[in-house]
């Protein structure tokens, strides 16, 4: 995903918003990231402190880093980048409408 400059939200399909992560959705990303791994793998061996931990990297801004996607409140996808490397998730139930190609 490219980076994110002055507030600027990714183009997202109709009904869908976007926004920077801040440190307190660290929950809801780990909620999402779990949801995933279960989906993908039949376990999560991801947990909220890892969520927190990459919040602390070295030259990582999450207001410039990342993007959060939701339906109304509810998170669906969720990405960032740092260093070059993109990371991401589409929650199963939100796949094949367009997130993640925004």
């Amino acid at each position: 995903m490219p980076r994110v400059e002055n507030g600027v939200n990714l183009d997202v399909p109709p009904g869908f918003t976007s926004r920077p992560a801040t440190v307190a959705d660290a929950s809801a990303i780990f909620e999402l990231i779990a949801t995933c791994e279960v989906d993908a793998d039949g376990v999560a061996e991801f947990d909220e402190h890892d969520v927190t931990v990459e919040f602390g990297r070295c030259g990582f801004d999450p207001g410039l880093d990342t993007q959060l996607v939701f339906e109304d409140a509810e998170l669906v996808g969720w990405a960032d980048l740092y260093r070059g490397r993109g990371n991401g998730d589409v929650g199963p139930t939100h796949r094949s409408r367009g997130i993640g190609t925004a």
